[in-house]
């Protein structure tokens, strides 16, 4: 089978799972992420099943040229907490007027081709998302990370589950109103190839019951690297969703990744902070959190700046984040990056 010539590179994906020991290994020595189903993470449990095998060629010119690494890079990057595609009330409580009730599955077809619309519109490069479901009750079990970087022409991906529940009793006594089972997390979207680095998953609120924190969602902080055209190295992200109900454990987060910074060069952070971004005193001589004008959430008339973004201060420039508006998509405003660097 003739698929390129000697710089061809020959990247094999996976469409199903199968043992976690050897995709581990095989992620490694591919070097790049694997859909969801097939790269499982701390905590997440991967069944045996048949699997189909996909060769996708690469052209080494495509990722980088060793002759040639001073070519300027400039990126167009989103981040964007996706409510699964729910819109206001998400959170399943009446707080800004807006009382939850189960959607239809058209509902969430409409939202999610619309999100990866307004992505393609905007031509952006890459995407950070939170609250993304990828076999979930309540969205009637879309994997929208895999719908969305369709319909935008994103085909990288590096998806991590971050709350795995078999069923989630909430919102209210009603059965006909619960989330079900929630197979939930974040994802890197990416016209550019992916490797996944690391993944934490973050502590649970310990002012929570036992038996609530069960139920809960875990927070994380989900490492990739972004492999560009020519750069030797890979440019490595961080996608992350904070603490939103627990102030000392979303200290403990902002912590977390603060120290997640040095440990692994990170160049730029994306995500839902859940209020303000804080650097520790070491982070902050390498890494600046990047101001904006605005709010994001919630989306119709945003009063709070949850979103943003961290960024090393040698080896890249940007502009301001640029707040868009999105409508009611989600219930928080998606957030906008433009960055250059050699």
């Amino acid at each position: 089978m003739d698929v390129g010539d000697a710089k061809t590179v020959h990247v094999f994906q996976f469409e199903a799972g199968i043992e976690y020991g050897f995709l581990q290994v095989w992620n490694c020595i591919v070097g790049v992420a694997l859909d969801e189903k097939t790269a499982p993470t701390t905590h997440q449990e991967v069944s045996r099943s048949e699997f189909g095998l996909n060769i996708i060629a690469i052209h080494r010119d495509d990722l980088h040229t060793d002759e040639d690494t001073m070519n300027p890079v400039n990126l167009r990057l989103l981040t964007w907490n996706l409510s699964y595609g729910y819109g206001l009330g998400s959170e399943g409580t009446s707080k800004h007027g807006h009382a939850y009730e189960q959607k239809p599955r058209d509902h969430f077809e409409f939202v999610l081709n619309s999100m990866g619309d307004f992505i393609k519109r905007i031509n952006v490069d890459v995407v950070f998302l939170q609250e993304v479901d990828f076999d979930a009750s309540r969205s009637h079990h879309i994997n929208q990370a895999e719908w969305i970087s369709r319909r935008a022409g994103l085909m990288y991906r590096n998806n991590i589950v971050s709350w795995n529940c078999p069923y989630v009793p909430y919102p209210g006594l009603n059965p006909k109103n619960h989330f079900g089972q929630v197979r939930s997390g974040g994802s890197i979207l990416s016209r550019y190839p992916l490797s996944q680095i690391n993944v934490d998953l973050l502590p649970k609120p310990k002012s929570n019951p036992q038996i609530y924190n069960l139920f809960y969602l875990s927070r994380y902080l989900q490492i990739c690297g972004i492999h560009l055209p020519h750069r030797p190295d890979p440019m490595c992200v961080m996608n992350l969703h904070l603490e939103a109900f627990d102030q000392e454990n979303r200290e403990l987060h902002l912590m977390k990744m603060s120290e997640r910074l040095p440990d692994y060069g990170v160049d730029l952070v994306a995500g839902d902070f859940n209020g303000e971004i804080q650097l520790t005193e070491r982070a902050q001589k390498d890494w600046q959190a990047l101001p904006y004008e605005g709010a994001t959430f919630p989306s119709l008339r945003p009063e709070q700046a949850l979103d943003g973004f961290v960024m090393k201060k040698e080896g890249w420039s940007c502009g301001a984040p640029q707040v868009m508006d999105a409508g009611d998509l989600s219930d928080h405003r998606p957030l906008f990056l433009e960055v250059s660097g050699i």
